[in-house]
C-alpha cells in the first residue's frame, strides 16, 4: 500500500482530504554493499580536482542526503562513465541553464543508476543533449552515460556524484548518501 485514507472525525459533517507524497529512486529494502568498489566517473587516463568530498573542510554537503557527495571540476562536455554497473532509472538531459542561482536549483540534468544492492548512483549538473542511455538499459562499469555540463544550481562546471538510499524520515522519503571507494587503473 502507498497509503490510507480515513475518517478522522465523523462529527465535522464533511470531509476534506489532502495529498502529499515524496519519492526517491531505489528499492527500500537497499543495504549498501561496503564492499563494492567504485571505478572513477571518467575515463581512463584523464584526472579532475576533487572540489567537494566528504571529510573536506569546506563543503556544502553537510546534510544526510549529500553528505557522502564528491564533486569533479572538469570542463563542460567530458566524458561521464558509469562508476558501478546498474540499470538506469532516470536520465533527464533537457534542462540548459544553470548557474549559482537558487531559481537553478530543479534545473540539473541527471542521470541515475540502481545497482544490483538497490542503491543508486546519481550523476548531475550533465550538458544537454542527447541521451546516451535510456531508462531501463543495463550499462557496465566505464560505459559513457553522458558529457559534463553546468546546469542546474551550480557554481561552475563539475560533476556532482552521489550513492544514496532511499530511506524514510518524518514521514517522508529522502535519500541517505552513502560512503564510496573509489580505484584507478
Amino acid at each position: 500500500p502507498l497509503g490510507r485514507v480515513f475518517v478522522a472525525d465523523k462529527a465535522a459533517g464533511g470531509y476534506n482530504f489532502v495529498f502529499r507524497y515524496s519519492h526517491h529512486f531505489g528499492r527500500a529494502d537497499a543495504v549498501h554493499d561496503a564492499g563494492a568498489l567504485y571505478r572513477l566517473p571518467f575515463l581512463e587516463g584523464q584526472s579532475f580536482a576533487v572540489t567537494q568530498a566528504y571529510g573536506g573542510k569546506l563543503t556544502s554537503h553537510n546534510n544526510r542526503e549529500n553528505l557522502y557527495a564528491v564533486d569533479f571540476a572538469m570542463p563542460v562536455g567530458t566524458p561521464i562513465a558509469a562508476a558501478r554497473a546498474g540499470v538506469v532509472i532516470d536520465a533527464t538531459l533537457r534542462h540548459h541553464e544553470g548557474g549559482f542561482d537558487i531559481r537553478y536549483l530543479d534545473k540539473a540534468n541527471t542521470v541515475a543508476i540502481v545497482h544490483d544492492d538497490g542503491t543508486v548512483a546519481e550523476y548531475a549538473h550533465l550538458a544537454p543533449g542527447a541521451e546516451f542511455v535510456r531508462p531501463g538499459q543495463r550499462v557496465a562499469a566505464g560505459d559513457v552515460i553522458g558529457h559534463s555540463g553546468n546546469t542546474g544550481y551550480s557554481s561552475g562546471p563539475h560533476l556532482h556524484f552521489i550513492v544514496s538510499r532511499p530511506t524514510v524520515n518524518d514521514g517522508k522519503v529522502t535519500r541517505e548518501s552513502v560512503p564510496v571507494v573509489f580505484y584507478a587503473n
